[in-house]
């Protein structure tokens, strides 16, 4: 299991069962038994704050071409449209606690939550239990 593999079940998740409100996410993958809070990188954590109070825009990158026989080639799909702005929206940290054959679940840890837990634990990572425990929902991947 690979992050980019959790990324397809989420969007799988978030297609089945899709949210009332528009949010933002950051995935985490973890193999082991903790996470280290260090892993949701302090950029990542400002965008996911600023997109629920401030407001965040984001350019979406441009599809590269590719010359073939000297023609100019698109591969993979085409960009939904060029950018978004988004305020006021739900923000979390999404762990997955990933072990081979046992049943797959993304936690959803609110980012106001996330910063706290970081910012009082006496730990340094988070554990499947306590995610679970601080967590908005759980939802089981199919």
């Amino acid at each position: 299991m690979v992050e980019k593999e959790f990324q397809v079940m989420f969007k799988h998740l978030l297609a089945n069962d899709s949210p009332k409100r528009a949010a933002v996410y950051e995935l985490k993958l973890e193999k082991g038994r903790r996470l280290s809070f260090d892993r949701v990188y302090d950029h990542q954590v400002g965008a996911l704050r600023q997109a629920k109070y401030k407001g965040l825009y984001h350019k979406i990158a441009d599809q590269q071409a590719t010359i073939v026989n000297g023609r100019r080639m698109h591969f993979g799909s085409k960009n939904p449209f060029d950018c978004f702005f988004l305020k006021g929206v739900e923000a979390y940290v999404v762990v997955m606690f990933y072990k081979p054959n046992y049943l797959k679940a993304a936690i959803f840890i609110d980012i106001d939550r996330w910063v706290e837990e970081k910012e009082t634990s006496k730990e340094k990572s988070l554990t499947e239990k306590r995610a679970k425990e601080i967590a908005k929902w759980v939802k089981v991947i199919p």
